[in-house]
């Protein structure tokens, strides 16, 4: 083809582990098993057959009620192969399947289960006296691992495979937190950059570009968002160099697509959604979060273009400014406070981006303290629980994050889940391997061990232990890798005293906050008692 062809960085595929399965069913002629976990991978085969008879292997990531494996988590993921008698190893050689369970129709003795996903190594860990809350970070490792393939993070490993903008752009600091996740991240913001329009600004709702569903802000934006994710956890400057045209490209594609400083639409014959998945479907106005998204992005810009040193563009604050004022006018109530009704986290939405007065945070607060649980889509889960803590209720993010209402995570653990699923509880599931939801896993490190890097630091040349300790988690310990070594703590709270390990990497200026009192770090490991 007549292209520009680069070379491809990233790590490639590769068997990570292997795992036993367990014999759950068997009839004479049909054997059903369980990994134990939901994975992407293969079953490896022992050819027992004689020549000419043939052997099939369905993959599911469920059983149903009676034990057989549940059609609608199937996918249409099949392996079939005719035997030639000589006794073959075989399993598939080009694909992969995602599944928990599978089921094996023929006479062929099942070896092992290869793991299989890109060879991104995991550099965090994370454990705490809440068991939904480890569980949480648990889950979202493995999903995060389980839909990275070929260079492209995508949204599920088995029914679309695609690299959405959307799942990838909210997703994306929680997996550099977690994962040695550079030159995968990398490459695929080379992704975004290379799909988008060259003549419009849109940027597709997947990276690379395939048909698909998603919306001008929170999928489109993350032509900004992600080089600044990437930008913040690694210090370098490159990514922001690549990508500012881009934005600023993008920025005037959404003012194309506006009515009233209001994003309103997107291309012809495109989606245009807000927010997603929202228990019992997302209902908040999408031009609301749309036009959210814009201010978030331009202010992000207008530091990317300080940082590069480039003149300071006083449209961006006056686009920003209009923007407000048209979220305002449109969508905020004067007599109650709220922004959309307090719908679906709208109120927090507004609130992060400094929109409303007093009343519209406490009654967000109001609402959440009365629902106990989650009405949020992927974008406000994300939001919902980082704005409780940035504004200092942390009892009540604690409570969202281990809620046991119908749309939580800990509905999601207590059926058994290993992995995230696309929909809450209560909902009709369709896939149990989407990564999205776990935007807010980020916060197990940036409040519950307290890891974060203060406003104006990037590449961790500053961080901040602050971690916000309640009776709800009395224990906690975890570390991340950082580019300039690893940072870990680990706390005990007793008798209203606090002990701290906390260990920092050379190079970093770091310091604990406790209670009000700020304590420098030096590097190594130190034990602290408060």
């Amino acid at each position: 083809m007549e292209t520009e062809y680069l070379l491809q960085p990233c790590p490639a595929d590769r068997v990570i582990r292997q795992i036993t399965p367990r014999l759950i069913a068997e009839t004479p002629k049909l054997k059903i098993y369980d990994a134990g976990e939901n994975i992407t991978g293969w079953v490896v085969l022992e050819d027992e057959s004689c020549a000419g008879e043939r052997i099939e292997v369905r993959f599911s990531e469920a059983v149903d009620s009676v034990g057989t494996l549940h059609e609608r988590f199937m996918q249409d993921q099949y392996f079939r192969v005719v035997s030639d008698g000589r006794g073959r190893v075989l399993h598939p050689r080009t694909t992969w399947n995602g599944f928990r369970c599978f089921s094996v129709n023929g006479r062929a003795k099942v070896k092992t289960v290869a793991v299989i996903h890109s060879d991104v190594p995991v550099t965090s860990a994370f454990r705490c006296s809440s068991k939904p809350l480890t569980w949480l970070y648990d889950a979202f490792v493995r999903t995060e691992l389980m839909n990275l393939h070929g260079g492209i993070p995508s949204d599920c490993p088995h029914l679309e495979r695609k690299g959405y903008t959307g799942d990838g752009q909210l997703t994306a600091e929680t997996a550099l937190l977690t994962l040695n996740h550079k030159t995968f991240l990398r490459k695929w913001l080379d992704d975004i950059l290379d799909c988008q329009d060259r003549n419009s600004g849109h940027v597709q709702y997947t990276a690379p570009y395939t048909r698909n569903g998603g919306g001008p802000g929170g999928w489109g934006c993350a032509i900004v968002m992600v080089p600044w994710q990437y930008y913040r956890h690694y210090g370098e400057m490159e990514a922001l160099r690549a990508a500012y045209p881009g934005m600023c490209r993008y920025i005037d594609y959404l003012a194309a697509h506006s009515e009233g400083d209001l994003v309103v639409s997107d291309r012809p014959c495109e989606w245009c959604l807000g927010d997603w998945l929202a228990p019992g479907g997302s209902k908040l106005d999408p031009p609301f979060v749309n036009t959210y998204c814009l201010v978030r992005s331009l202010e992000v810009i207008t530091r990317v273009e300080a940082l590069l040193g480039l003149p300071e563009n006083p449209g961006w604050a006056a686009r920003i400014e209009k923007a407000k004022a048209a979220m305002t006018a449109k969508y905020f109530d004067a007599v109650t406070g709220d922004f959309c009704g307090n719908l679906e986290g709208a109120n927090a939405f507004a609130v992060d981006i400094g929109l409303g007065d007093g009343r519209t945070l406490a009654r967000m607060i109001a609402h959440y303290e009365a629902l106990g649980g989650f009405d949020t889509g992927i974008i406000g889960t994300e939001i919902v629980p980082r704005v409780l803590f940035e504004k200092g209720r942390a009892d009540l993010a604690y409570r969202l994050l281990t809620s046991e209402n119908m749309a939580s995570f800990v509905g999601m653990m207590r059926a058994g889940a290993t992995t995230l699923w696309e929909y809450w509880p209560g909902d009709k599931q369709r896939s149990l391997n989407h990564p999205m939801f776990g935007a807010a896993a980020k916060e197990l490190f940036h409040r519950v061990l307290g890891v974060r890097q203060p406003e104006g630091s990037a590449g961790w040349e500053r961080a901040v232990i602050e971690p916000v300790l309640t009776e709800q988690v009395p224990e906690a310990e975890g570390r991340i890798a950082t580019p300039r070594g690893e940072i870990a703590v680990r706390y005990t709270l007793w008798a209203g005293r606090a002990d701290f390990d906390v260990t920092v990497p050379a190079g970093v200026q770091a310091e604990l906050i406790y209670r009000g009192e700020t304590i420098p770090l030096q590097a190594g490991t130190q034990h602290i008692r408060v």
